[in-house]
């Protein structure tokens, strides 16, 4: 039986979960499906933007918050209560939701609630591995068990890597151990995987035709965000280049000029496209979802600085360092033009058109017709 009408919902952790379920979207509605968008907070902000005029199911946000300093775990620890509630609170929700929306099937991007036995439901996941540090190896096999128990409730799990290790994005956080469901590897998710040529100009009549020598594109839970972000104004004010800064905030559209510097709030996939394909170099979180970008547009120039504490990036970011495909600095140690300076030395991503988005149709095909 065909399905016709997909949840899709993305974690409100971050905007990467958001950006890498636009692929996805974009082939449900390319094969005439009814797509309703769930989420909360920027995550769903992005995605309305995206695909203005699509049905909205809000859901509760996650609204995980990092600490200040390098120790993460003991305040994701104290947030888990609420969290394991919201998860409880959105399962409720998706069972109400499903008669009432006629709802067939359900993409839910790493939201841990969105599981139902009424119809097929897919999770969106690329870490079952665990890249806790070593202080912390009395508790991977606990976490590793509750998230194994979480994934398990789900139909299928897609995973957004390559399916050969070899190849991976991911590395051992995506080949490492079975999640206990059924596995479909589905290629890196990228909003450029077939983007087409860079749009000639930019969105912001502030931005005119100029382009900077640098740019940073900041996202992910606060403070973090808003240090680094205070952090490379502070040392872009003595560097001679021009830094341009993307912040991330896609409820807000402004340009603030800051000397030859500048903050934009918000760049769309377009602005982005622009500026990814003609800035000299790229600073980044090495999150997944920026990654899964950079190696779609096959980015050459790239400085990584890994959320402090946030284990994950801070594997991704040393396995691109160890393969000399990007630096990577702890946040306390970054230099601005030491960086940039250094960033010659690495090869960056090759270029892949077109990515695998055979896999990705495959996976998509097979949950509507099956």
């Amino acid at each position: 039986m065909a399905r016709d009408r997909i949840l899709v919902a993305p974690l409100d952790w971050g905007l990467g979960h958001a950006t890498r379920c636009i692929p996805v979207i974009a082939h449900l509605l390319a094969a005439g499906r009814a797509v309703v968008l769930g989420g909360s907070g920027d995550s769903l902000t992005l995605l309305s933007h995206t695909f203005p005029g699509l049905p909205v199911l809000p859901l509760p946000g996650y609204r995980v918050h990092y600490a200040a300093g390098r120790r993460q775990i003991p305040g994701l620890v104290r947030q888990m209560p609420r969290l394991l509630s919201t998860i409880r609170e959105e399962h409720q929700i998706l069972k109400s939701a499903i008669p009432a929306w006629g709802i067939d099937a359900v993409i839910s991007d790493n939201r841990y609630g969105l599981w139902t036995r009424q119809t097929p439901c897919v999770t969106i996941c690329h870490q079952w591995g665990n890249a806790s540090p070593r202080c912390l190896a009395l508790f991977h096999r606990p976490l590793f068990v509750l998230h194994r128990r979480f994934l398990r409730r789900f139909d299928r799990c897609w995973v957004p890597d390559f399916p050969e290790q070899e190849s991976s994005l991911a590395g051992c956080l995506a080949h490492s151990y079975s999640p206990g469901a059924e596995i479909r590897f589905i290629g890196p998710l990228s909003r450029f995987a077939n983007a087409g040529p860079a749009p000639g100009a930019f969105s912001y009549p502030e931005l005119a035709d100029s382009l900077p020598d640098a740019v940073a594109v900041l996202s992910g839970p606060e403070p973090q965000r808003s240090m680094l972000e205070a952090l490379l104004l502070k040392q872009a004010a003595d560097d001679e280049g021009k830094l341009w800064i993307v912040q991330g905030l896609p409820g807000v559209r402004q340009v603030a000029v800051r000397g030859r510097n500048a903050l934009v709030s918000y760049m769309d996939t377009g602005d982005l496209h622009r500026l990814y394909t003609h800035a000299p170099v790229v600073i980044s979180r090495p999150g997944y979802s920026s990654l899964m970008d950079f190696h779609a547009l096959g980015i050459k120039r790239m400085i990584l600085i890994p959320t402090p504490g946030q284990t994950e990036q801070e594997y991704l970011a040393a396995e691109l360092t160890r393969k000399g495909v990007a630096p990577a600095y702890a946040q306390q140690d970054f230099h601005l033009t030491e960086a940039i300076g250094q960033a010659d030395g690495y090869g960056g991503f090759a270029a892949r058109p077109g990515g695998a988005a055979a896999l990705l149709r495959q996976a998509v095909d097979e949950l509507l017709f099956t």
